[in-house]
């Protein structure tokens, strides 16, 4: 099973290859050199993190509009995939956005 993003680029930091992490998140996404860094800084420092071009409100009505249209677990991979969270994080943000619906 193919591991997301977000655990090789903790795989490779914990390792002490941040450059490396920095480097396949640039190759992954296509981002720039500065967003990429910014990425694996605060997924190794537990921020959350959004991609530079994409507002916290707009992640957030993204995943309202997921969770009312395909449901809970697709609110949770949105999620995960916008902001490189864990599943246990992402799923507890879905909920709390579902008991305040």
């Amino acid at each position: 099973m193919p591991e997301s993003l977000a655990e090789i680029v903790l795989s490779l930091t914990q390792e002490g290859k941040k450059v490396t992490a920095v480097k396949t998140v640039r190759q992954q996404t296509g981002w720039s050199l500065r967003e990429a860094k910014t990425y694996v800084d605060r997924l190794v420092s537990d921020r959350p993190y959004a991609h530079p071009h994409v507002s916290e409100t707009e992640i957030t009505k993204s995943v309202r509009a997921m969770l009312r249209s395909r449901g809970k677990i697709a609110a949770i991979k949105l999620l995960r995939k916008e902001k490189g969270w864990g599943l246990k994080q992402a799923k507890d943000f879905v909920d709390q956005l579902a008991k305040n619906d």
